[in-house]
């Protein structure tokens, strides 16, 4: 019995290294699979490569074609916005209130394309923690005179996939954004 135990261990360990290196792909800490397997499962990991090489060959077409998209509707609207300067009454008050919210949405889905490009090419990761630490320094500051006082508690191993600037700039997005809700928040 404890043959076939270590026979069966020792047999299925290919597979179990894949494993490990197909979940360190999915958290970010790798690209590829790179391990060299036995000729069995050698070319699960090459279709496996495959598939991610063509997966990030659609995703950076589809970041183009948000770009492309973003980039051509920002002249539009700044030709709207130019129009109603200097005018007067609903109707280019309405177009110019409205241009600026779709020029906001433009401007935060191409940040937002930006920073998946970054997160995606660079594997870089970032602990949570710090940024939501002087995120609450910075916040105590700003209404000391509300008497706020920020408690929270993350995870020491909480990362997020990206640079620490995405990360502040994702935090002061969604801290501007009102919250949609029943009670608004």
């Amino acid at each position: 019995m404890a043959a076939v135990f270590f026979q069966v261990r020792i047999g299925l360990r290919p597979l179990y290294e894949l494993g490990q290196e197909i979940g360190d792909v999915r958290k970010g800490r790798a690209t590829r699979i790179t391990q060299d397997y036995p000729v069995e499962i050698a070319p699960l990991a090459e279709q496996l490569n495959k598939l991610l090489d063509h997966n990030q060959e659609v995703v950076e077409r589809q970041r183009t074609h948000v770009g492309n998209l973003a980039h051509a509707l920002k002249t539009p609207l700044s030709v709207m916005l130019a129009e109603t300067e200097g005018q007067s009454g609903t109707l280019p008050e309405i177009v110019r209130r409205q241009s600026e919210l779709m020029r906001g949405q433009v401007d935060h889905h191409l940040r937002r394309a930006r920073a998946a490009a970054r997160a995606q090419g660079s594997g870089e990761r970032t602990a949570v923690a710090e940024v939501l630490d002087e995120m609450a320094v910075m916040l105590e500051r700003v209404f000391q005179s509300k008497g706020v006082e920020i408690d929270w508690r993350a995870p020491d191993e909480l990362m997020f996939r990206g640079e620490r600037q995405d990360l502040q700039e994702w935090s002061a997005i969604c801290w501007r954004t009102p919250a949609s809700g029943p009670n608004g928040g």
